[in-house]
């Protein structure tokens, strides 16, 4: 049942893409949404922007009581990193988001914290703030991203037992979670996990 909703989805994240590319022939878009795997091969080539949000300048506790109300769970683990001087906040600045695929990398001993920030920056993705995190969380529900989990790559901020974390979204009740995992150099995240950056400015 998991696998099937996930399918569905791809197709309507797929089509939502391909409003962006319009030069693509309907016959190779409903190719790539009748396979299973569509997104997945459609990622593997995509070097353009995904998702976009627009900061809106609400602090740590707006951000939080708007995820609140539409029905998003926040864990304490996110509420703390969110509390930290390292979480900041802007206004009126639009975030284009790409990915980094946990399968992306063949050998998992190598798909580290570290490892993954350096091929963000071979490929000139920047680091997102840390506010994104939640600004994609309140748009999107998790079958609307198409991935089960989703790493957002911002600078890592130390939590209040010394931890360096990322903010995550997974699935859960009310359309999704917003949580807060531990990131050191070293973690190896699995396989199954998508990381995501900002777009490289042109």
């Amino acid at each position: 049942m998991e696998q099937k909703t996930y399918d569905r989805q791809s197709g309507k994240l797929i089509a939502r893409i391909a409003e962006n590319l319009p030069e693509m022939s309907g016959e190779v878009m409903q190719g790539w949404i009748d396979d299973p795997k569509g997104l997945q091969k459609f990622l593997l080539g995509l070097r353009r922007f995904i998702w976009t949000v627009v900061s809106d300048g609400h602090n740590a506790n707006a951000l939080i009581g708007a995820l609140e109300a539409k029905g998003r769970r926040v864990s304490n683990w996110a509420k703390d990193v969110m509390s930290k001087a390292g979480f900041k906040t802007t206004k009126g600045q639009a975030y284009n988001f790409v990915v980094i695929r946990g399968d992306e990398f063949a050998v998992d001993a190598e798909r580290t914290t570290a490892n993954i920030f350096a091929e963000g920056a071979r490929r000139r993705y920047r680091k997102p703030p840390a506010d994104a995190a939640a600004l994609l969380r309140e748009k999107f529900t998790q079958e609307e991203l198409g991935f089960p989990y989703v790493v957002v790559m911002h600078e890592p901020i130390t939590d209040s037992d010394g931890y360096p974390r990322l903010l995550v979204l997974y699935r859960g009740d009310g359309g999704g979670r917003l949580y807060a995992w531990r990131a050191g150099p070293d973690r190896q995240w699995d396989r199954g996990r998508v990381f995501v950056f900002l777009a490289p400015q042109d």
